[in-house]
Parts: C-alpha cells; structure tokens; sequence
C-alpha cells in the first residue's frame, strides 16, 4: 500500500479492488486516491459486508451514476459477503462493468482461491497490513512531505514513530502539528518531535537519560517512577532510550577509525548542545564498554519477553544501573 501511495496513479483504475489487510488509515487514504483518480465527482456507494445482499451490490454495479460522473462501489468488512456469495461473485469477476469499480475490503485475503486469482487477473489486490520499522517511517515522510510540504530529518523521524507508536492515524495527527508547529521552515527536527509530541512525557524521559548520562542514578529513577505511575509502558520506555544509546554506541564506533569522539557524536545526530556532556559520559564509561550498550538492551528486551523473573519494571531499573556506570553506581549507593 505504501508503495501504491507513494506513485502517481496514472494508469486507468480497474474495475476490481481488493483492499486486504487491517490497517484502516492506509484504506482510507487508498480510496481518497482512487476517487481523486477517478474524477472529483465520483459517487462513492458504501455497503456493509455484514448486512447486503449481492443482488443489492450487483444493481448498483450494473447502474450508471445518477449525477453522470463514475461510481465506486465499496463493500466495507466484506469477509463475510464473500462467503456468502463467493460464486456470484466469481461470475461477475468473469463480465465486471467497465465504468463502474468494485471495491472489497477485506481483513483476510486467500490467494489461491478463484476469486483472488481473478481479482488479480482483471484488477489490483493493495495489501493494507500494520506498518513498521523503515515502511511506517517512508509512510510518515511521505505525508509530510506530500500534505504539508515538510521534510524530517532522520532521527526526527525515528523519534516520532517510536513516541507516537505504529498507529497511523495518531503518527498522521502528530505530523499535521508538526508541520503547523515549524511553519515556514519547513523541516521537522528532533528537538520538534521532542518538544511537541511526547509533551511532559518525553521531556521526563530525556531528563532520565540526561540523569543516566550524569550518574544521577537517584534521579534517573524519580523520573523512571513518575513516568509508570502515569501509565507509560516500559517496553516503549526501552525503545526511546534505545535510541539515544544507539547513537553512543555508533559513535565510540567510529572513533576506532580516529574520528574525535566530538565530531562522532555530531555524526551520528547528536546537536551541538548536546555533545559536551555526552562525550564525557562515554569516556567516563570507556570505548568497549559503550560499545556493548546495544547488547544491554538487547538482555532486557529478552527479560521483557519472559527471559527473567523480574517485573519489566527492575528490569529497567538494573538498565539504568548498569548504564550509568560503576562510579556512578557506587554513589548512588552512598546515598
């Protein structure tokens, strides 16, 4: 789907869609694309799979428009439509009108089945499953870039999807915010995304991490406290944190091959602001010992899923331990 999304749609619509998948939101905007195509008087006649009749379907395929224009006729959670009448619909699949589209969304979608073979044949199957990882992050740019003229720049952009999560309605209201937010910039940065959509909650997880850099293990903690009591979820927790230690890791990386440890930290994202009080973190902590901070959270992704006895919650609180180093631990213990 966000493949389909991002090319122009120029050649002509079929007169069979299937639309399979869960993901709402891209469903959404694949049929505001298709009515564009179209022409912006297409009628658009919705049916719920769960309550019509193919006969019902079948008149309004076989009618022309009442207003002149083209029609497209949507069977909205069509699952059970298509189990009802899968042979008529086969039939007609065999003879489609040609002026009018026939759309079916469906949450399962059996290839080998005639049916699908047919749609596939004479029209197009958009799968329209839950994005993730580099997909949801194009599917972001791409409505920031297309709707609101906006770019993002990169750790922006893995900023956003890890604080708002994968829902795409939720990532679409953050990006239009986003894009009102810097105006005339017109680029989005991670001091935006931080600023704007993670709200106190975002703030107290930087503070968190600015504590864990400073070896404030006590107040590392307070904020790790008060952001649960408010009902964040530890395993996001972990992945907002990942991203910053990351960055560190890549970093120390790069100084293997001479490159100061100041530009590395710029290299890898970090804003000038920032880079003083990381660079003396990491050499507090030493090269070998930054380097292992992927496997760290990797030990406590592992415990999250059932590889431990402890609560998500000591989980993350020995991470917060373990990152803020030896002489730091030590003198979170004296006090």
């Amino acid at each position: 789907a966000v493949e389909w999304l991002a090319e122009e749609v120029c050649e002509p619509i079929p007169p069979l869609i299937a639309l399979t998948g869960d993901q709402r939101t891209l469903k959404r905007r694949i049929l505001d694309r298709l009515r564009a195509a179209r022409g912006e008087d297409t009628d658009v006649i919705r049916f719920s799979g769960s309550e019509v009749d193919f006969a019902t379907v079948h008149d309004e395929l076989r009618t022309s428009s009442l207003w002149g224009g083209s029609k497209l006729v949507l069977v909205e959670d069509a699952d059970r439509f298509i189990a009802a009448h899968r042979a008529a619909l086969e039939r007609y699949c065999d003879h489609p009108a040609r002026d009018v589209v026939l759309v079916l969304d469906v949450s399962s979608w059996n290839r080998a089945t005639r049916l699908a073979k047919a749609v596939e044949k004479g029209g197009w199957v958009i799968e329209c499953s839950p994005l993730k990882g580099a997909t949801l992050q194009r599917y972001v740019r791409d409505v920031l870039q297309k709707s609101f003229g906006c770019r993002i720049d990169s750790d922006a952009l893995t900023l956003l999807t890890e604080l708002a999560g994968p829902n795409l309605g939720v990532l679409e209201q953050e990006a239009a915010k986003l894009a009102t937010y810097v105006g005339e910039r017109r680029r989005v940065t991670a001091e935006d995304v931080q600023k704007l959509v993670g709200g106190w909650k975002a703030e107290t997880t930087w503070a968190m991490q600015d504590a864990i850099r400073d070896g404030d293990v006590a107040r590392a903690l307070d904020c790790l406290d008060r952001l649960l009591r408010s009902g964040e979820s530890e395993y996001r927790l972990l992945f907002s944190m990942l991203f910053t230690y990351r960055r560190y890791a890549q970093a120390a990386e790069l100084t293997r091959d001479r490159v100061r440890l100041e530009d590395a930290l710029k290299r890898v994202g970090l804003r000038p602001f920032q880079v003083k009080a990381a660079a003396a973190y990491l050499r507090r902590l030493g090269r070998e010992t930054v380097e292992q901070f992927p496997s760290a959270f990797q030990r406590a992704d592992i415990a999250f899923k059932g590889g431990s006895p402890l609560r998500p919650r000591a989980v993350l609180e020995r991470l917060i331990v373990e990152l803020a180093g030896p002489a730091r631990m030590e003198r979170a213990v004296r006090r």
